[in-house]
């Protein structure tokens, strides 16, 4: 038997800011690759490695990546594994940097 195709559950992935929370309360954000299920409306899975580096507030987020995209630097070193990273990338990234945010869990 097949399924029809508009049954089948869309996946995708988005780059988001995801919240995380030390034992101590203290919060960073950063931004990780989210992937969803049902057409976006279920969270599947978050990257255990942030793409970005984590800073204490998602402005002050933004206005790193911000602040790569006006340097003219070809690409910025970041995140948890220090990958390279290009204008196209954290020019992605930014338009997601006002979604909600996403709590990082195991």
């Amino acid at each position: 038997m097949h399924e029809e195709m508009s049954s089948i559950p869309e996946k995708y992935w988005q780059p988001r800011v995801v919240r995380h929370t030390a034992p101590n309360g203290t919060e960073l954000f950063g931004i990780h690759e989210i992937y969803f299920k049902n057409h976006g409306e279920d969270v599947e899975g978050v990257t255990q490695d942030s793409l970005s580096n984590k800073f204490e507030s998602v402005e002050l987020l933004a206005k790193n990546l911000r602040n790569f995209i006006n340097s003219g630097e070809e690409y910025i070193q970041c995140g948890d594994r220090n990958y390279k990273y290009y204008l196209q990338d954290v020019e992605r990234w930014l338009e997601y940097i006002d979604a909600s945010i996403i709590d990082y869990f195991e």
